[in-house]
């Protein structure tokens, strides 16, 4: 099954909740890396991307 462009996938949880989950993630990545500056940024929010992207995806 090919995916339209854009399209979500997702039926599971309404569009508003995902695109909730998606900005906690960039928040509480921002937030570990005010804890601490010393974290590699670019690595962590590289994986908390994909990590997002994979959530809001079809499985």
């Amino acid at each position: 099954m090919q995916q339209a462009a854009g399209d979500l996938g997702r039926t599971d949880h309404p569009v508003e909740f995902l695109a909730q989950m998606v900005a906690a993630i960039y928040l509480s990545t921002m937030r570990y890396w005010r804890i601490d500056p010393d974290q590699k940024i670019g690595e962590i929010f590289e994986r908390a991307g994909r990590f997002a992207a994979e959530s809001i995806t079809v499985r």
